[in-house]
């Protein structure tokens, strides 16, 4: 299992690193603001799954996923989401790539806090 995992955050955390030579005007600001992104997408990706896991009378906000997704959903939903964020940033024009990145930091930010506050982790 730990070997998945690790495997599984190598490849979320790889694309942000293997983009620098595609994206124009990338800058290593770029690659590490995609990687904290990434690691809070991971963080909502786990209190997420404690959701679906718990029968405590928690549920789900975003509205993509609905109030009670199943495993699968949610794995599909951020897996997707690990994979197109970066692919989006690529394909950004330098400065709108900034703003993109900085408001997704913010809203995942926002999100795990959020969660923490109601006792996932």
């Amino acid at each position: 299992m730990k070997t998945l995992f690790c495997i599984i955050c190598f490849l979320l955390l790889a694309p942000p690193i293997w983009s620098y030579e595609f994206a124009e005007k990338w800058k290593t600001q770029n690659t590490m603001l995609e990687v904290t992104f990434l690691g809070l997408w991971i963080a909502d990706w786990h209190q997420t799954g404690l959701i679906v896991d718990n029968d405590e009378g928690w549920y789900e906000r975003n509205t993509t996923l609905g109030k009670n997704p199943s495993h699968k959903e949610v794995n599909m939903y951020f897996a997707l989401g690990a994979l197109l964020h970066p692919l989006a940033s690529m394909f950004l024009p330098s400065l709108t790539r900034l703003g993109w990145q900085y408001t997704s930091i913010g809203y995942e930010a926002r999100t795990v806090h959020l969660n923490l506050t109601i006792g996932l982790w």
